[in-house]
């Protein structure tokens, strides 16, 4: 058994190359639609039995579940939890050799690598849960804790800049009253997706709370800034319903991560103070 693959099986019914030893698996099922290709993989998957090979010469199904050139033999292994399948185990064997005589093993070992497989994706997506707003999709307050604290130390050590920046939905409460809480809920998703659209990649925006956003931006203060903060604000005023006032201010040497965020907010309440839909910025 020298070269090996797992593939995972995705919620649209596709495998998909999630490990490897061997170069022959790099290549192979790149998002490959198991109801419409066939293949050594699909058999296990569509069976969900042990599918052994000996000869990759003799079977289209068994060439395409390796690359190699060189004549070789598979052992194809579902993986299992709980009776559902949630990928496969592909083995590459010499050629000619025969394994059927340790199929229960093979399963076995089926079941036990499919239920940790299961219980990792399983804590991944709780912990991803647990760090992002469900309505928005953002990340959540404790994730921009976690961030924060990060690329102010960053900041810190490396003598690097950042801004933040306080947003507020203006007159969120009433429009909640007026219009109800599913269209509320609907205005802060779409004001979520915008800022996710807008943002650049080295950016970071949280739901902050309630109506409320935070953002970090990387390596950037004064002009740039305010300019970003301004074309978030006017995006938003032009497709929504709503209008954002923002608070703007700029790492500086001396700062803690509570005067920073101190300052943000005090310059987001002078904004709304001066009339809403409007960016205020302090260095």
């Amino acid at each position: 058994l020298s070269r090996c693959g797992i593939f995972l099986l995705s919620k649209e019914g596709k495998l998909f190359l999630a490990a490897h030893q061997g170069d022959e698996y790099a290549p192979c099922h790149n998002e490959r639609d198991m109801s419409h290709f066939k293949c050594l993989c699909n058999d296990a998957v569509a069976s969900g039995t042990v599918i052994f090979s000996v000869d990759s010469t003799c079977s289209l199904k068994s060439a395409t579940c390796c690359t190699s050139k060189i004549p070789h033999g598979h052992v194809v292994i579902p993986l299992k939890s709980l009776n559902q399948i949630v990928g496969v185990l592909c083995l590459r064997t010499e050629l000619g050799v025969h394994l059927e005589n340790k199929k229960e093993l093979f399963q076995s070992i089926g079941s036990q690598v499919g239920l940790a497989i299961d219980n990792a994706t399983h804590h991944e997506e709780v912990e991803r849960l647990s760090l992002h707003d469900p309505l928005t999709g953002l990340p959540n307050r404790r994730m921009m804790d976690q961030t924060l604290i990060k690329v102010f130390n960053a900041a810190e050590r490396y003598q690097r800049t950042f801004t933040v920046c306080m947003v507020d939905i203006d007159f969120f409460k009433k429009y909640n009253d007026t219009m109800g809480h599913d269209a509320g809920d609907q205005v802060l998703a779409h004001v979520g997706e915008l800022l996710r659209r807008e943002m650049r990649a080295l950016d970071f925006a949280a739901r902050y709370g309630g109506e409320e956003f935070f953002l970090i931006l990387d390596s950037i203060q004064g002009k740039e800034a305010i300019a970003f903060a301004e074309r978030i604000r006017k995006t938003v005023g032009e497709e929504s319903e709503v209008t954002l006032s923002i608070g703007v201010t700029a790492y500086k040497k001396g700062d803690s991560i509570v005067s920073i965020t101190q300052r943000a907010d005090r310059l987001l309440y002078k904004a709304k103070g001066k009339g809403r839909n409007r960016v205020e910025y302090c260095s």
